[in-house]
């Protein structure tokens, strides 16, 4: 194959998949996007003069579902003899629930003259932009809290795109206004982890093409790929945000709280009317079922998190309070004790649902509660691939 010059040759995109067959789904699944490596294949001295200068753009979505993030690669220096950029540590997009529809990735690539000052404005653009599509996904994607950081995030990357679209037509390295990008469909998104590449080059064999997994470098017929110019990005479909949130730490010191409870209850601290009270309404003190009510209602509200997630948190704290409710009707504290261990054995809910109706009086909220504990038990093949929240929760 004859190898083709950085900003010579057709702008191409392919995927180079993992196995799998089970299409990402909305309100089950999160994204998350790497860029792993980018290569430019120019001689040494076009880079002793230059950087290469890169942009990305992420649309997940469509209509009023789109949510976009633009992010500064920042420059593409080399040192030590080395043909490839440093492999990016940071993801462009952290986990982010997947809102549906399509999956969209743009890329520009363009060389800059060094002794240009923009250089600088570069690499703290680039890092600037990373912080802010961080900040975005945190607050629930382009929406609510997170809309007063599109402005910034908009701001940053317009103004490297008219540099890149300024640059010395010699100089550039894909098509400044199109740039290069795939659209990827839900089916197209069917393992739990793949690569896509964005070259500008010669028509490669796409069946042939591997990456190296230690390296992030692209292979085609087993050899370096160092043809024309591309970028290399990892996709990661995860059932759960590795990211804390902001509700993680008030629901595992309620868990404990509750345990607290039933110790107490078993010396004797607090009799079994006292601690009934702490699993009932109150407008006069802060029971242990006010604080359930609001970290529900927190969790509920989180856009960051999918449905899944969302429900699977409410149902384990629902169980517990169901556990709690059954072993202070019959007085006998170890039974919470030991429906815990169960549910830590099997993510199963350890009492029978028909049997606790009735047991005490109920509070205003027993109906939902219940509806999330019957949903637990019907999914709990989803709540196994949650070992997060289930360390925080169990």
């Amino acid at each position: 194959m004859a190898i083709t010059r950085a900003g010579e040759g057709e702008a191409h995109s392919y995927t180079i998949a993992g196995a799998g067959n089970t299409p990402i789904e909305k309100g089950t699944h999160y994204l998350q996007i790497i860029a792993r490596t980018w290569y430019v294949n120019k001689e040494s001295g076009w880079f002793y003069k230059r950087s290469a200068v890169g942009t990305v753009a992420i649309t997940l979505g469509a209509g009023s579902y789109e949510q976009r993030f633009e992010i500064v690669l920042g420059t593409y220096d080399l040192s030590g003899g080395s043909r490839y950029a440093p492999v990016f540590q940071t993801p462009l997009l952290s986990a982010t629930p997947y809102p549906g529809g399509f999956v969209t990735v743009q890329a520009h690539l363009s060389g800059v003259k060094k002794e240009t000052e923009l250089l600088t404005m570069f690499r703290g653009a680039a890092s600037a932009s990373l912080g802010i599509v961080s900040g975005m996904v945190q607050a629930g994607g382009t929406t609510g809290v997170s809309a007063t950081l599109v402005p910034a995030a908009g701001a940053l990357f317009g103004g490297v795109t008219q540099v890149l679209r300024q640059a010395d037509p010699a100089d550039r390295i894909f098509d400044p206004h199109s740039g290069i990008q795939m659209s990827l469909s839900a089916r197209d998104i069917s393992s739990d982890s793949f690569h896509l590449l964005l070259h500008r080059g010669a028509d490669l064999d796409a069946s042939r093409l591997v990456v190296d997994e230690k390296s992030g470098i692209v292979l085609h017929d087993g050899q370096p790929l160092e043809d024309g110019a591309w970028v290399l990005f990892q996709l990661n479909r995860l059932t759960e945000t590795p990211d804390p949130r902001p509700w993680h730490q008030p629901a595992q010191d309620l868990r404990l709280e509750l345990d607290n409870l039933f110790y107490d209850l078993k010396a004797d601290i607090y009799d079994q009317q006292r601690a009934l009270t702490e699993l009932l309404p109150s407008t006069h003190k802060n029971t242990l079922w006010n604080r359930l009510h609001l970290l529900r209602a927190n969790i509920e509200s989180d856009t960051a998190i999918t449905e899944v997630t969302a429900r699977a948190a409410k149902a384990l704290l629902a169980n517990r309070f169901l556990l709690a409710k059954r072993a202070i009707a019959t007085n006998d504290p170890d039974a919470y004790f030991r429906g815990v261990a169960e549910l830590r054995a099997s993510l199963l809910p350890s009492l029978s649902l028909r049997a606790e109706r009735g047991h005490l009086r109920a509070p205003r909220e027993a109906v939902s509660i219940d509806e999330d504990t019957v949903w637990l038990a019907r999914n709990a093949a989803s709540i196994k691939l949650l070992p997060r929240l289930n360390r925080i929760l169990i």
